[in-house]
């Protein structure tokens, strides 16, 4: 893969990481969202982990080297579940955000959604360039 690529792959993962940060830093979360109801905040932290999941496996497949490339799920899970235990912590700091054991767990699920969608996007993409029906 050329360098460009490369970095857009990365790139892509660092502005997504940046928007997290943000919104971790906000002391009214629920100003953010139109969403008002009973477990709100674990489904936005899913979606967003999700995507990260995502982000984190494309960018360790394609640009990763031989280090991520070999095994990109299990770094994508390592690297996103460390993001969001930084996550929970950053938010130990934030005036009226406290760290919360149940928004890390929804990180983990979040990033392994996104590892499977991945994962079983790029099989499908793969049989249907050999022509391989199943």
């Amino acid at each position: 893969m050329k360098r460009n690529g490369k970095l857009a792959l990365w790139g892509g993962v660092l502005a997504w990481m940046g928007l997290i940060f943000f919104l971790s830093a906000e002391s009214d979360p629920g100003a953010l969202s139109r969403f008002d109801f009973e477990g709100a905040d674990k489904i936005a932290h899913i979606i967003l982990y999700a995507v990260l999941g995502v982000l984190l496996w494309r960018a360790g497949r394609f640009a990763g080297g031989k280090f991520l490339g070999a095994q990109p799920a299990l770094w994508t899970f390592i690297i996103g579940v460390v993001y969001g235990m930084s996550d929970e912590w950053h938010q130990k700091f934030v005036p009226r955000r406290t760290a919360d054991v149940m928004d890390l767990l929804a990180d983990c699920i979040g990033v392994g959604l996104g590892i499977m969608a991945a994962v079983l996007y790029q099989r499908a993409k793969a049989r249907a360039r050999t022509g391989e029906n199943r």
